[in-house]
């Protein structure tokens, strides 16, 4: 289960985060008009730009209770290209008065789709808001992990609280190369450097790890820990069923005694113990595909809404049941007790086939 869960949740991080398509580079800058933003998207190795300003502000969730929350003003709440969010429940806002929920946010505060709570813009006043829909961002970090709520707003939502003084912070994805730092870079300086030929003051760059999730450095904790856990599992498993065989053929051995006494081979015996062995193998994994199934999607769901992601290949658990780690956990267990079964028993019961000789012996020099 743990080896299991170590490659599913390795790898649907990663997918997870890249589906959303996120930003190359950032650029903030003090203003831009329609006519240079349409001019900067006909560069040649611009793929998509769309402007992502933050208001942060507070949300009123009962009788003086408050929760901060960052609303973010997207261009078209229908139609993202740049760091894009999967809605879950409701419909996408239609007027001002409306917004979306990131889903996590259930965690920390006692929210509801369809509800309205008032909203306050340090600076600009409180209005009503209705949460219109619930949605899924895997770009963002757990609300209840920050403390704060993640919110989308329309740009109408901007101009009905007369909000102003808002610097454009401009999002970026390249055609080529999307994850090579060094394109990333590149095409930045080259952007950067046509904004300011049209007189675009530019007030900060930021460019975060190509194609890497903000929380990739928790994961490979995560995936170290489960790794870990999984191997000693493995190392005490194999030596507990070990210790139970072995317990279990201790008490057979006056009868492999008798056997080889009277004629029985060591092969032949040992294919006994061998096929006693294969029949407990099968038993225990036939029995246990239920339990590995349903712990392995259990821990999986768990961390994976831990760390705001979602299991999004269902066939994951069918590509993991014949996973390489999970063929060498069967090996490990099987080979182990195969080859102590190998040379124990017989071993142990050399000294009862002599005893066992013996008195045949003389029982007939008797008669």
């Amino acid at each position: 289960m743990m080896t299991t869960a170590y490659n599913m949740l390795g790898r649907n991080l990663s997918d997870n985060y890249l589906k959303t398509n996120p930003a190359a580079f950032t650029l903030v800058v003090d203003s831009i008009s329609d006519e240079v933003l349409q001019k900067t998207k006909l560069l040649p190795e611009i793929e998509y730009i769309e402007s992502r300003n933050k208001l942060i502000g507070r949300v009123e969730t009962g009788k003086n209770e408050f929760v901060p929350i960052w609303l973010y003003v997207v261009d078209d709440l229908s139609n993202i290209k740049i760091n894009t969010y999967r809605l879950l429940s409701g419909t996408i806002p239609t007027s001002e008065k409306e917004i979306l929920i990131e889903r996590t946010g259930n965690r920390l505060a006692d929210i509801a789709e369809g509800r309205h709570y008032p909203v306050t813009i340090p600076g600009f006043g409180t209005t009503d808001v209705k949460i219109s829909g619930i949605v899924h961002d895997p770009g963002q970090a757990p609300s209840w992990m920050e403390g704060l709520l993640y919110g989308y707003v329309s740009r109408d939502f901007v101009k009905s609280m007369n909000i102003t003084g808002i610097k454009p912070e401009l999002k970026f994805t390249i055609r080529t190369s999307k994850y090579n730092i060094s394109t990333i870079e590149k095409q930045m300086a080259k952007t950067v450097s046509f904004l300011e030929s049209n007189r675009i003051k530019i007030n900060r760059t930021e460019i975060l790890t190509p194609g890497t999730h903000i929380h990739q450095s928790q994961m490979d904790s995560l995936m170290f820990l489960l790794q870990m856990f999984g191997m000693l599992a493995l190392i005490l498993s194999c030596f507990l069923i070990i210790n139970m065989i072995m317990a279990i053929m201790a008490k057979e051995t006056r009868q492999i005694g008798v056997m080889k006494a009277i004629g029985a081979s060591t092969e032949k015996i040992t294919s006994i113990l061998h096929q006693h062995c294969v029949y407990i193998w099968v038993y225990c994994n036939t029995n246990c595909v239920t339990i590995r199934l349903y712990g392995r999607k259990r821990l999986c769901s768990i961390c994976g809404f831990d760390v705001k992601f979602r299991i999004i290949q269902p066939t994951d658990f069918v590509r993991c049941m014949g996973s390489a780690n999970w063929y060498w956990y069967n090996i490990a267990c099987f080979g182990r007790v195969y080859t102590r079964l190998s040379r124990q028993p017989n071993q142990r019961s050399r000294s009862i086939e002599r005893l066992w000789s013996f008195r045949f012996s003389y029982n007939e020099i008797g008669t």
